[in-house]
C-alpha cells in the first residue's frame, strides 16, 4: 500500500542506507558552464528549465546483480537514468515501457522500436511519487520512480544486458549498498537499492503481475513537499515558534529569501531532492564559498545526521555561516558539528586542537604562523581541563547528563562552557564574508534577463 511521507509535523525526509559519499571526498570541482550536473536521456521541452516532470528508473540486471546508472556529458556525476515527461494521455505503464526502451537503445531508433515491441524486462513497479510545489509558479512538479527487473535471457540477439554506452553504466549492487561510490549526485540511488529484497528477485512470477502500482515486493511511498513544508521555518511568525525561526528573524531572512533559496536548491539538485557530499561541494564552489574544510562543513550542515542534506539543513546551515548571525545555541551547535569529525557527539583531543588552532588564527593570523606544536598542545590541554572542570561543576549541581566522557567533550559541556564565556573565540569560527542569499538573488536576476533577451531575439 502506498504510504504518504513528508508531513508538516516532521521536517526530516527519508534516510540514506550505507556510507555517505562524504567518506570519499575525491571528486574534483566542476564548472559546467551553467549546464545541469546530471542530464536526462532524450530531450527536454525547454532548455532553460531545470525542474520538470520526469520518470527515473532503478533498472536491475538480476543475472549479474548490477544496477544501471546514468552518466552525464557535462560532469562526472552519476545518478539514476531519468527521462523528461511531457504531457500525455498514455498510461504510466506505456510511458515507462517507452522510457526503458529509450534508455537501453544505445541511441539507436531501430533498437528503440524493437525494445518497445519486445520488452526487455519481466517486472515493473512504481516505487515512489515525489511531488514538489514551486512557490513562484504555484504548480507541482512530479518525479515518478520505477523499479525495473530485466529478463535473464537475450532477446533475439538484439539486446544484451549490462551494455555500457556513453550515457549509461552498470554497477554491482553490493558496491552501491556499501556506499563505495564516487561522484554520486543524490542518495536516491542507494536508498532505492536498499529496498530491493535480494532474496526475492529470482522468485517465480506466477503470483506477480508484470506491472505493479499498488503493491509489489518493493516498499512504496509518496512524498509531497508543498509551500507549507518550504516555509516550515517561517521568519514572519511572531513570536517565533522555535530557535530556528528566531535565528532567521534575527538576521532578517524573509520569505522571499527562503523561496529563492528553495528554487536555487531544486535547480541545483534536481532530479535528486537532496544533496550528497559531492553535490554539496559543487554548490559551495558555485557560490564562491571555498574557504572552509568542505568535508567538515558538510558535517556541520548535516544536523539530521542522515549522510545527505535536505532543504532545511541547507537553509539553516547557510544562515549559520552568515557574518552577522548571532552566536546563539543553533550556531554554537553548528560549530560543534564542524569540529566533531567522527560525528559521534564528542570532540576528541584532535578535534579540540583544530578548534584551538582556528580560534587563535581568527584572533591573530600572524600569531598562528609562529606558534609551535608544543605551544599548541599546551593550549589544547588547558582547554580540555577547562571543559572538564565545567563538567565537574555542572554534575555537582545535579546535571548528570553533562558529565564528560573519557573519550571526549560532549555537547552539554561544550555549550555550557561557551555560554558562560569561560572559553572565548568560537563566535569567529565558521563564518563567510559572502552572503549566499545575495549571490542567489543576483544569479536569478541575471538568469531572468538572459531568458528575456533570448525571447526578444526570437521575436525579432
Amino acid at each position: 500500500m502506498l504510504q504518504t511521507n513528508g508531513s508538516k509535523s516532521d521536517p526530516q525526509p527519508l534516510k540514506l542506507v550505507g556510507k555517505s559519499s562524504i567518506e570519499k571526498n575525491q571528486s574534483i570541482l566542476i564548472d559546467t558552464d551553467n549546464l545541469p550536473y546530471v542530464v536526462p536521456i532524450g530531450s527536454v521541452a525547454n532548455i532553460y528549465e531545470r525542474i520538470f516532470d520526469c520518470c527515473c528508473y532503478l533498472i536491475h540486471c538480476v543475472k549479474h546483480n548490477r544496477i544501471c546508472v546514468l552518466k552525464s556529458p557535462s560532469s562526472p556525476f552519476i545518478w539514476l537514468p531519468f527521462v523528461a515527461q511531457s504531457l500525455t494521455t498514455a498510461s504510466w505503464s506505456k510511458v515507462a515501457k517507452n522510457h526503458i526502451a529509450l534508455i537501453l537503445s544505445e541511441n539507436s531508433s531501430s533498437r528503440h522500436q524493437f525494445l518497445i515491441k519486445n520488452s526487455p524486462f519481466d517486472y515493473l513497479q512504481l516505487i515512489e511519487i515525489l511531488r514538489l510545489q514551486l512557490p513562484e509558479a504555484r504548480k507541482f512538479i512530479t518525479r515518478n520512480s520505477f523499479y525495473v527487473r530485466l529478463k535473464t535471457t537475450m532477446i533475439e540477439n538484439r539486446f544484451q544486458c549490462c551494455t555500457v554506452t556513453d550515457r549509461i553504466d552498470w554497477m554491482d549492487i553490493n558496491i552501491i549498498l556499501n556506499g563505495k561510490i564516487e561522484n554520486i549526485w543524490g542518495p536516491e540511488l542507494v536508498e532505492f537499492c536498499s529496498r530491493i529484497p535480494l532474496n526475492r528477485v529470482f522468485d517465480s512470477l506466477e503470483n506477480e503481475s508484470e506491472i505493479e502500482y499498488g503493491g509489489g515486493f518493493l516498499p512504496q511511498n509518496i512524498i509531497e513537499f508543498g509551500n507549507d513544508q518550504v516555509f516550515y521555518y517561517n521568519p514572519n511568525n511572531d513570536p517565533p515558534k522555535n530557535l530556528e525561526e528566531a535565528l532567521l528573524k534575527s538576521v532578517r531572512i524573509t520569505e522571499n529569501d527562503i523561496e529563492r533559496l528553495y528554487i536555487d536548491f531544486l535547480e541545483h539538485c534536481y532530479p535528486s531532492f537532496y544533496m550528497a557530499f559531492d553535490s554539496f561541494r559543487q554548490y559551495m564552489f558555485r557560490n564562491g564559498i571555498i574557504e572552509f574544510n568542505l568535508k567538515r562543513l558538510f558535517n556541520a550542515f548535516n544536523s539530521f545526521t542522515k549522510g545527505f542534506l535536505c532543504f532545511y539543513e541547507i537553509l539553516m546551515g547557510l544562515v549559520a555561516i552568515q557574518q552577522d548571525t548571532p552566536h546563539d545555541q543553533v550556531r554554537i551547535k553548528f560549530v560543534f558539528r564542524y569540529y566533531d569529525t567522527k560525528q559521534q557527539g564528542l570532540l576528541s583531543e584532535d578535534d579540540l586542537r583544530r578548534l584551538v588552532r582556528d580560534v587563535l588564527f581568527e584572533k591573530d593570523s600572524k600569531l598562528i604562523q609562529t606558534l609551535n606544536v608544543n605551544e599548541l598542545d599546551r593550549k589544547t590541554k588547558e582547554t580540555i581541563v577547562l571543559f572538564q572542570n565545567k563538567s565537574i561543576k555542572t554534575s555537582t549541581a545535579g546535571s548528570s547528563a553533562s558529565k564528560t566522557s573519557s573519550s571526549g567533550i560532549n555537547w552539554n559541556n561544550f555549550i555550557n562552557t561557551i555560554a558562560t564565556h569561560e572559553f572565548r573565540g568560537t563566535s569567529f569560527l565558521c563564518r563567510t564574508k559572502k552572503s549566499i542569499f545575495v549571490q542567489i538573488t543576483k544569479r536569478m536576476t541575471t538568469k531572468q534577463i538572459e531568458i528575456m533577451a533570448v525571447g526578444l531575439v526570437i521575436l525579432v
